[in-house]
């Protein structure tokens, strides 16, 4: 809520479902919560702090949870990967972040 994140979602049409979480600064989304908000698509990141993140082995995990198998997002294949240079920073690439949210 009140983030760069959430400001391009509106911009894409789609309900930011995390922005009724409360955050301070960077946070992994406990599973509880990601079942109670239920989201039709989840993002994906292309990079972490450690700079060693294995994207299929990421997504592999989510996908094969069992806790998360009510998911609608995980039912229906909709995960996807936005390039971080998109998500992350307030640039030229705000845009391209849009399109990206919008077309998923």
């Amino acid at each position: 809520k009140n983030t760069y994140y959430d400001d391009v979602c509106q911009k894409a049409g789609v309900k930011n479902a995390a922005a009724q979480m409360v955050f301070r600064g960077t946070q992994l989304l406990p599973k509880e919560q990601v079942l109670q908000m239920n989201p039709d698509v989840i993002f994906l990141p292309t990079w972490d702090w450690s700079g060693k993140l294995d994207l299929a082995a990421y997504k592999r995990d989510i996908v094969e949870d069992p806790a998360l198998q009510t998911v609608n997002a995980i039912r229906n294949k909709r995960l996807y990967v936005i390039p971080d240079t998109h998500m992350l920073c307030s640039s030229q690439y705000m845009v391209e972040c849009i399109r990206d949210i919008y077309e998923a």
